[in-house]
């Protein structure tokens, strides 16, 4: 019954992420609209991978250094994207690794989430692979037991919607890898309702200790 469940769920997650894919691929993404905390987002996604971060016993740090960590956009879908960030640095990353999440400003107006961490890292094929900014519905570039391996995909394509850019860096195989987001910052006080802000950390941390 285990197993039956097992394979079910990534049977689902499977289907949900084609669906991504189908609808990002015919610009029919839906998005809610609204004023959007990275640093909430990214502690959210924190907490939601803790347990996997505990039982892999990855050390994860979070430097929130944006002066201003709003932008317009899905809340559900943001998380989604550092979900599959977050999830890929444990993933890759072996016992006693590190993994860590900068904020920062961008360029022209932007907030900079950086995720960085020191597993297995890429080469040069992958890293141009998941950089393409072409037909998104052929770029699937990693392979997992978990699928197709549409996340970074699905990742590239969420955050173009909203505007921005990912971009992912890596000095190698085995030298770790690093995943770049820049989002446009909220300018419009008045456009959309306000959420509680959070308050700036510069060493917030989140370990698997």
């Amino acid at each position: 019954l285990h197993t039956a469940r097992r394979n079910l769920d990534l049977e689902v997650r499977l289907i949900d992420d084609l669906l991504d894919v189908t609808r990002i691929s015919r610009n029919r993404l839906v998005l809610t609209h609204e004023r959007v905390d990275i640093h909430l987002i990214v502690r959210d996604v924190v907490d939601m991978l803790n347990a996997e971060i505990r039982r892999r016993d990855i050390i994860v740090s979070t430097v929130f250094d944006a002066p201003n960590p709003l932008v317009i956009g899905d809340p559900v879908r943001l998380r989604q994207v550092f979900w599959n960030l977050l999830g890929n640095a444990i993933k890759f990353t072996d016992a006693r690794g590190t993994v860590t999440i900068v904020t920062a400003p961008g360029p022209a107006g932007s907030v900079q989430i950086t995720v960085s961490d020191t597993g297995i890292g890429m080469d040069r094929e992958l890293i141009a692979s998941i950089n393409a900014q072409d037909d998104i519905a052929r770029h699937t570039p990693i392979q997992s037991s978990t699928g197709l391996g549409l996340g970074l995909a699905i990742c590239r394509g969420v955050i173009s919607a909203h505007g921005g850019e990912l971009r992912a860096i890596s000095s190698g195989k085995g030298r770790g890898s690093t995943f770049i987001v820049q989002l446009p910052i909220a300018r419009h006080v008045g456009d959309v309702d306000q959420p509680a802000a959070s308050p700036r950390s510069a060493h917030d941390q989140q370990t698997g200790k």
